[in-house]
C-alpha cells in the first residue's frame, strides 16, 4: 500500500493527508474533532476543497462553537484576568462591557460576528449613545481582548475586532480634545490667583507641587509624608492612589494604591524651593485646621494632602476645583474690561504645562523623561508636539535683536 502523501488523483496531483478521490471523480476530506469523532468534506474541486478544509482546521473542529456568544467569551475573560491587572483598571473594563456591549453585540455568536458587525455597532455608540471617540477606544479595548481570546482558543479564524475603530478615529478624530498645556502668561494670572486669592490659597500647595513636579494627579493625590524628603530635597515616587468603580461587586467608588506601570514609574523628583515652602505651609494649614488622615488604604496612610473629610482627594475633586478657580479669575477679569481669559483645562494640563515649559527652559530630554517617569522619548515628545505661538514669537524676537545688531 503506497505511503499517505504519496497518492495521487486521477490528473497526477499529489493527493495529500486525509485527502480521497471517490471513483466519480469528487473528492472527500476525512478529519476528527478534538472529540474523536470522524467527520467528512466533499468537492467536485480539489482546490475547493483544500480552501475549505484550511477553514475548518482554523475553527479547529470545536464542539458547539455556534452556540458561544460573545458574553459567554467575557465571562472566559473575567476568569482569566481578574487577578492578573490591576483592579481598578479590570473594573473599568468590565464596567464598560456590561454597560455598552452585553445587550447588543455581545449577544452575538462569535463565530457570526464580521467586521462590519463591530464597525456599525461603533458607529452606533458614536451616533446613538454619543460617546466620544476616546470613550468608544475603551469600549474597543475590552471588546479586542474578549475576542481575542476566542481566536486564541480556535473559536474563531480570526479577530473581527482588529483594526475596526481606526475608521472612526479617522473620520471623527478631531472631536476629541487636545491637551495642551498653559501658556506662560497663563500660567502666571493662574499662579498669581492661588497665592493672592484668599479662598484659592488653600489649593496653592497641590497645584503649585503638580505645576514644578510633574507628577501625575494620582501620584500626588498618593503623595506620604514619608515620600518627601525634607533635608535632601527629594521626592520618592513608588505609588499612586486610584479612586475607581467597583460597582461589579459593591456598586460603589473607592480608594486604592497601585504602584507603578512601568518601571520608570518609580523615580526621585527634586524638591525645588518653591514647591519645599509649599508643602511646609501645607502641613501647617493642617495641624491648624486639625486635619489629618487616619485612614488606612491598601496600608497607607498620613496622606499629605486630604479633604474636610480628612480623606485623600480624587481626580474629580481637583478637576472641580480647577473650574471653579478658572470661573471666579474670568470673571473678575471680565469685570475689569480685560480679555486675557484662561482656557477650561484639568489636572492633565498642569503636567503637560510642566513639561512644556521644562523642554522650554532647555532642559535634556532625558532628565525631563526621568523626572516625570516616562518610558520612551516619543511619549514626551508627544506631549511637546505643538510649540506654542507664544514661545515661537519670543524665540523668534531673538533672531530679530541678532539682526539688529548687525
Amino acid at each position: 500500500m503506497p505511503k499517505v502523501g504519496l497518492r495521487k488523483d486521477d490528473k497526477n496531483r499529489r493527493l495529500l493527508e486525509g485527502e480521497y478521490q471517490k471513483p466519480n471523480g469528487s473528492y472527500e476530506y476525512r478529519y476528527k474533532d478534538k472529540e474523536g469523532k470522524l467527520h467528512s468534506i466533499y468537492s467536485l474541486d480539489l482546490q475547493e476543497l483544500r480552501r475549505r478544509k484550511e477553514e475548518i482546521k482554523s475553527k479547529n473542529f470545536l464542539k458547539d462553537s455556534h452556540k458561544l456568544t460573545m458574553n459567554d467569551f467575557y465571562e472566559r475573560w473575567k476568569d482569566i484576568k481578574e487577578g492578573t491587572i490591576k483592579d481598578n483598571v479590570f473594573r473599568n473594563y468590565c464596567y464598560n462591557y456590561v454597560t455598552y456591549v452585553a445587550d447588543k453585540i455581545g449577544r452575538m455568536k462569535v463565530e457570526e460576528i464580521k467586521q462590519s458587525d463591530v464597525k456599525k455597532f461603533y458607529k452606533s455608540l458614536y451616533d446613538t449613545r454619543k460617546l466620544k471617540v476616546s470613550s468608544i477606544d475603551s469600549v474597543h479595548t475590552v471588546i479586542h481582548q474578549v475576542l481575542q481570546l476566542a481566536y486564541e482558543d480556535d473559536y474563531i479564524a480570526k479577530n473581527p475586532s482588529d483594526k475596526c475603530l481606526e475608521f472612526l478615529k479617522k473620520s471623527h478624530g478631531h472631536e476629541k480634545d487636545k491637551i495642551r498645556a498653559l501658556t506662560v502668561s497663563e500660567q502666571e494670572i493662574f499662579e498669581n490667583s492661588l497665592y493672592n486669592d484668599p479662598k484659592n490659597r488653600i489649593w496653592m500647595p497641590f497645584f503649585i507641587t503638580m505645576l514644578y513636579t510633574g507628577m501625575r494627579i494620582g501620584e500626588v493625590s498618593g503623595l506620604q509624608y514619608e515620600d518627601i524628603d525634607f533635608e535632601n530635597d527629594l521626592i520618592t515616587m513608588k505609588h499612586t492612589l486610584v479612586y475607581y468603580d467597583k460597582r461589579q461587586k459593591e456598586h460603589r467608588c473607592e480608594y486604592g494604591m497601585n504602584s507603578p506601570k512601568t518601571e520608570a514609574g518609580y523615580r526621585k523628583i527634586p524638591l525645588l524651593p518653591k514647591v519645599k515652602e509649599a508643602l511646609l505651609e501645607n502641613k501647617e494649614t493642617m495641624q491648624d485646621l486639625n486635619r489629618s488622615c487616619k485612614r488606612s488604604i491598601d496600608g497607607y496612610s498620613n496622606f499629605v494632602f486630604i479633604n474636610r473629610d480628612n480623606n485623600p482627594f480624587n481626580q474629580s475633586d481637583i478637576n472641580r476645583a480647577i473650574r471653579r478657580i478658572v470661573k471666579d479669575i474670568n470673571d473678575e477679569l471680565l469685570a475689569n474690561e480685560k480679555d486675557n481669559f484662561l482656557p477650561k483645562f484639568t489636572s492633565h494640563t498642569l503636567r503637560h504645562t510642566f513639561i512644556t515649559r521644562s523642554i522650554e527652559k532647555g532642559i535634556p530630554l532625558p532628565v525631563v523623561m526621568d523626572v516625570v517617569g516616562h518610558k520612551d522619548i516619543e511619549t514626551t515628545l508627544q506631549i511637546y508636539n505643538d510649540v506654542q505661538d507664544e514661545f515661537k514669537s519670543r524665540e523668534m524676537m531673538k533672531l530679530n535683536d541678532y539682526f539688529d545688531n548687525f
